[in-house]
């Protein structure tokens, strides 16, 4: 066992300063006990010694069901979580073992805290809460229970509110937790279960964890990406995955608001059919809206790394995130830095505009007026708009270096489709609208419609694509308009789609758009 700071061990607990401080347990040199004296013990288990087997290098703790006592590491007295920390630890389950406990955890999240959880799946998760404020990492598809040594791990960077999550190596998860408070629970902090059954004789193995733990880590610091891959990089060379480098210059940009997490054919169907067509799609990036809580499964579908910029914003890169950049409000926007290495990046906003006020509606009932809809946008997404460009300004200004893409449902109409040459197509309307304007002025290219721009042909309904029923109830008090966009500033397109079907059924009300661009040389050091 390592020592940093104030650290000891005794009967499977360790003391710790509250700040200043760095934990590893390795169960390796100094010898490590769980047995308690007779005269100190409750109950046979207490008696027991724990028990040990191959670890990721040494010996590991053994709390699987072929140990024994199953005795979890407890640190006392509680770590404090109120700043910046680190959790990292080594797992290993046999294969289809029965799993459903903390792995990890400093209490049982009733109020705040943090937990490290084996799902019953089989994959794992994490836990965070500070009062009201929650956050949950759950990947279904990132499986601990197979026969091998997995690195989990996770950090919370509370100056920039930022939550990090590892597996094996990769950052595999950013979540923006600006709002989420202290995550001190005033518990013990447990590696191997929890102290939710520390009570004496079963000596926490109710919640102890079905496998083996072995490298234990926590500190008042951040741990790095490039740290955590050397640790799993030294540990297991012969698994790292090599880090994706675009080959070639054509990147591929999808946006899709997937209708409320994309449930709406099944709580597990739908999401399911929204990866077939990501998959189908193969894009580089992508830009999700009313993402509420698919985000990890989504991901995990892809195998892309996931920013979660809010409930309803995410991006899903196959590139690594360079950096998660905050722009206007959360629910409304968001960027991150695409590196697609070899000096070679991209900066993606998605964004999602007030749905009010419902200009089909308006149309669709006969309250409007082509000076009424444009007047209307004042009040919420042109401000919108012109916020978010404003603070989208310094990557506007180095467009030219790395392509700035802004994407998503913007809930409103494009003036490029709304021309008098089409009023026919929209109840006899042509409006100029703002909010197009407005990324037209700041030298933005509406991807779809510069390479496809007979509206005729391709007017690209994007919203609702589940009102197609010719005459249908529907279509009674709204319309349909493309409100879907891809914007691209610093780079030229040179194709852009739009689907809005599916085999058995769409699982989205908005289709879904992707554009390929070409990036531009790399700029020189």
């Amino acid at each position: 066992m390592n020592h940093a700071g104030r650290w000891a061990a005794a009967l499977c607990c360790a003391a710790a300063t509250l700040y200043g401080a760095e934990w590893r347990q390795s169960f390796d040199g100094e010898p490590y006990t769980c047995a308690m004296p007779a005269d100190k013990a409750w109950a046979l288990s207490d008696q027991l010694e724990s028990t040990f087997a191959d670890g990721v290098r040494g010996r590991a703790l053994d709390l699987s069901s072929a140990a024994g006592k199953r005795r979890p590491v407890r640190i006392e007295p509680p770590f404090s979580c109120n700043r910046d920390f680190s959790v990292s630890l080594w797992v290993k389950s046999a294969p289809g073992a029965i799993q459903g406990t903390p792995i990890a955890a400093n209490g049982t999240l009733r109020e705040s805290g943090w937990q490290i959880l084996a799902r019953e799946n089989g994959s794992w998760a994490v836990k965070l809460r500070s009062g009201e404020t929650s956050f949950e990492y759950a990947p279904p598809l990132r499986k601990i229970n197979d026969g091998a040594w997995h690195q989990l791990a996770f950090t919370i960077d509370t100056g920039r509110g930022l939550a990090r999550f590892y597996y094996d190596g990769r950052c595999v998860a950013i979540y923006n937790i600006d709002g989420l408070g202290p995550l001190d629970s005033g518990k013990w902090t447990v590696f191997g279960g929890s102290d939710d059954s520390f009570d004496s004789g079963d000596a926490g193995m109710i919640e102890a964890f079905n496998g083996c733990i072995d490298e234990l880590y926590l500190s008042d610091t951040v741990r790095s990406d490039a740290d955590l891959a050397a640790e799993f990089a030294a540990l297991q060379p012969g698994r790292v995955r090599p880090v994706p480098v675009l080959e070639g210059d054509r990147v591929r940009c999808m946006v899709w608001n997937i209708w409320h997490g994309g449930r709406h054919t099944g709580r597990h169907v739908g999401p399911q059919r929204i990866v077939e067509i990501m998959k189908s799609i193969d894009p580089d990036v992508i830009g999700v809206i009313e993402t509420y809580g698919s985000g990890a499964i989504l991901a995990d579908g892809m195998d892309y790394q996931l920013y979660l910029i809010s409930s309803n914003l995410s991006i899903l890169s196959r590139y690594p995130i360079a950096e998660a950049i905050k722009i206007f409000k959360p629910f409304n926007s968001g960027a991150a830095a695409i590196d697609f290495g070899s000096g070679r990046s991209m900066v993606l906003n998605v964004s999602w505009l007030n749905y009010l006020p419902d200009f089909a509606a308006q149309i669709a009932e006969g309250k409007a007026t082509p000076e009424s809809l444009r007047a209307g946008e004042a009040a919420t997404r042109e401000p919108e708009i012109r916020q978010i460009l404003e603070e989208l300004k310094p990557f506007r200004d180095n467009a030219a270096r790395v392509p700035l893409v802004v994407a998503g449902d913007f809930n409103v109409a494009s003036h490029l489709d709304w021309t008098e040459e089409n009023r026919d197509l929209h109840r006899g309307f042509a409006v100029d609208w703002p909010v197009s304007r407005r990324m037209e002025e700041a030298g933005f290219t509406d991807t779809f419609r510069a390479l496809n721009p007979d509206v005729r042909r391709n007017e690209a309904l994007s919203w609702c694509v589940w009102a197609t029923v010719p005459g249908g109830r529907y279509q009674t008090y709204t319309l349909q308009a493309r409100i879907d966009y891809i914007y691209l500033l610093g780079a030229r397109a040179v194709e852009s789609r739009y689907l809005g079907t599916h085999k058995a059924l769409f699982p989205s009300d908005h289709g879904t758009f992707y554009t390929d661009f070409l990036l531009p040389d790399a700029p020189r050091p």
